[in-house]
């Protein structure tokens, strides 16, 4: 985490949330935010799921303990979306928001945002080791179901317009937002926030948060940015943020190509798809 000590990343939570999360940067140029998840509302009626997807890259397929996913459907919660709040008691994220549970077989999930259309929740670390595993989610009196394979990485990448593609979710050297208007200097360090990088050392602990100790990813690790390799300075849980939130500090390559670049993240074996970008001078 060298080169890093003077920059504060703080998590903006119940009413300001209007999504998955924001990521709240303090630095010694001032404040700024970076939306990492749209919201999803409506009223819907019946209840069904129609997909799971990694809630950064949005892309579907076999799920990593610890990830943040997004359940999509209709009647999985209450109309009106309700963001989660941390729990006094524990500390961590609730497993109950809105009267929507999620189930992972038997293992309830923490639940960071509710609606009738939208569930974003976090894969419980306990489904390290399994194939397969059956999701339900459960409101009121109903309740719907499907199955997912589990993965030791799902690796993806937040961008800033929430999609999963174009502009990383990513700061500067200087810790300013990395932007084309605002590229980072060849060799320069970038940090990237991604999900789905697995367990973590010391573990991560199903819906806790982030502290003081640095949780670093178990799994090989490597980030290429334009096809050139990054060197990897820390890779782990962001601290502050729930488990399962993880964050690259990187080194770019002196030969990392001008312009957008695509970033690829792969923890284990497993790549990000190549559809996040970072602007480089």
């Amino acid at each position: 985490m060298s080169n890093w000590s003077d920059t504060s990343i703080t998590a903006s939570l119940p009413a300001s949330l209007t999504g998955f999360v924001k990521l709240g940067v303090t630095t010694a140029n001032g404040s700024d935010t970076i939306n990492v998840m749209a919201s999803a509302g409506g009223a819907v009626s019946g209840m069904t799921i129609s997909g799971v997807t990694n809630s950064a890259s949005g892309q579907a397929g076999a799920v990593a303990p610890g990830e943040l996913i997004s359940i999509y459907g209709t009647g999985l919660g209450p109309a009106s979306g309700v963001p989660f709040t941390l729990d006094p008691a524990t500390g961590g994220v609730g497993t109950t928001l809105g009267g929507t549970r999620v189930l992972f077989g038997t293992v309830a999930a923490p639940i960071t945002y509710a609606s009738a259309g939208q569930i974003n929740a976090v894969v419980p670390y306990e489904m390290a080791g399994q194939s397969q595993v059956t999701i339900e989610v459960q409101y009121q009196s109903g309740s719907a179901s499907q199955t997912v394979q589990i993965a030791s990485a799902a690796p993806g990448a937040y961008t800033l317009n929430s999609s999963g593609s174009g502009q990383a979710a990513a700061l500067n050297q200087d810790h300013t937002i990395n932007a084309p208007s605002n590229p980072a200097a060849k060799g320069a360090y970038v940090t990237i926030y991604f999900t789905g990088g697995g367990q973590t050392n010391p573990a991560g602990v199903t819906g806790s948060v982030a502290g003081a100790v640095l949780k670093w990813l178990t799994q090989p690790i490597s980030v290429t940015v334009g096809n050139q390799p990054a060197t990897v300075t820390f890779d782990g849980s962001a601290p502050t943020f729930v488990d399962g939130l993880d964050q690259l500090n990187i080194q770019l390559s002196p030969n990392t190509p001008p312009g957008t670049q695509a970033v690829v993240i792969t923890v284990g074996g497993v790549s990000s798809p190549s559809t996040a970008t970072i602007s480089v001078q």
